[in-house]
């Protein structure tokens, strides 16, 4: 596991966490503490609560060595089949996901955030409506970075990232007067779509060309669904006291819910990862692939990645 490309990520996602935190300080001066912010924070986590119950970050862990094995045996053209017969799989669950949110929102905001005024509840249901998209577009784009990552093309997914982070505060800067609270929407889209271009171009550079299908011999994907069972009763668990925190916030005097949602979505959550995550995306691709190929040396891995952590 080599230091430079843990030094290249680190370096990047750096990056990408200032850019973070002037898009805070952009938001912060253009909505303050005002109840429009606190609504737009509460379906931006409500979206986020989604995104982590589809376990997409424990499923891409879960296939990469998958991946990879098969890459080994069969070659680059069947892992590829393999790669679009998961990803397909899992944008037809979010879609079904988000057909049913979108008929359901009106129950689900109103327990995300029952302190709010019903008028405030209803505007912030079309604000998680109009959300729900980035559920699939965030898939795509995780699922690409994971191949990226398996090329061993490391920093890409957070180079492309920062490019739409800087893309998505621009266009916060240049909306918000006109647009008001759904200027951060397109803030949202603009970031995340620019990601999904970005990777999806590097996918088509690698050779990948992605099919419809949902079936590929010799390649089960139900052993791998099953396997997010060990983790969903954990997951569920922590998007319960999400749900019930950001419930008892919600009663609190107007501004108190977007002060914790500016520390907790717009500091905390930027900066948390930033030592350790670079360090385990690259661990993790050369230990799945230590694994992959029945090696022995993943302990020596282990101890390089802890060192370095």
């Amino acid at each position: 596991m080599r230091v430079r490309s843990v030094g290249v990520v680190t370096i990047l996602s750096l990056a990408g966490t200032v850019v973070g935190v002037v898009q805070s300080v952009v938001v912060a001066y253009a909505f303050g503490t005002s109840r429009q912010v606190e609504m737009f924070f509460a379906a931006v986590a409500l979206e986020a609560t989604m995104l982590q119950l589809t376990q997409t970050g424990q499923l891409t862990d879960i296939f990469l060595p998958i991946y990879l094995r098969i890459k080994s045996r069969e070659g680059a053209k069947s892992a590829f089949a393999c790669f679009a017969v998961m990803t397909n799989i899992l944008l037809l669950a979010v879609m079904g996901l988000g057909l049913a949110l979108f008929f359901l929102a009106p129950v689900v905001v109103s327990l995300r955030v029952p302190g709010f005024a019903q008028a405030d509840i209803a505007r912030t249901t079309w604000l998680f409506r109009a959300l729900l998209p980035l559920l699939a577009i965030h898939i795509g784009s995780t699922m690409l970075s994971t191949l990226a990552n398996a090329e061993k093309w490391f920093g890409l997914p957070e180079l492309f990232s920062l490019a739409g982070r800087v893309a998505g505060v621009v266009t916060i800067i240049l909306t918000a007067s006109p647009w008001g609270v759904w200027a951060l929407v397109a803030g949202l889209y603009v970031n995340n779509l620019l990601s999904l271009v970005g990777t999806t171009s590097f996918a088509m550079y690698l050779g990948y060309r992605h099919h419809l299908g949902l079936r590929k011999p010799g390649f089960e994907v139900l052993p791998i669904l099953r396997q997010l069972s060990t983790t969903f009763l954990y997951v569920l668990t922590t998007q319960a006291y999400a749900f019930a925190l950001d419930a008892s916030l919600s009663y609190l005097p107007q501004g108190v819910f977007a002060v914790f949602k500016y520390v907790q979505q717009q500091l905390v959550a930027k900066v948390s990862g930033l030592l350790l995550r670079p360090v385990n995306i690259v661990f993790y691709s050369h230990v799945a692939e230590s694994l992959a190929k029945g090696s022995k040396d993943a302990v020596t891995l282990t101890r390089r990645a802890l060192n370095l952590s």
